[in-house]
């Protein structure tokens, strides 16, 4: 068993805004949990799998793009992660 700690949802939270910060068009942007991909960023199907390939390396977990479909809102992503770190 890994005795690593986990990280908390709000460390998840600030980590997932930190990856779409790196984004230029994002950096001066308030991201909040209710963020929604689509409608509030209006991210296209390549940078949503950019930003999705980050978090799996930031977190070590896989998110299938049959997933990502599901996952249009930070929060949504926030839980997601959550539990799968915690499996």
């Amino acid at each position: 068993m890994d005795d690593t700690p986990q990280p908390t949802k709000e460390e998840i939270l600030e980590t997932i805004i930190g990856i779409l910060k790196k984004q230029k068009r994002f950096k001066d942007l308030k991201i909040k949990e209710k963020t929604h991909l689509d409608r509030d960023l209006k991210m296209n199907a390549t940078e949503i799998s950019e930003f999705s390939r980050g978090i799996e390396v930031s977190f070590g977990v896989l998110i299938t793009s049959n997933t990502m479909v599901f996952l249009r809102d930070i929060e949504s992503l926030v839980f997601y992660v959550h539990s799968q770190i915690l499996k």
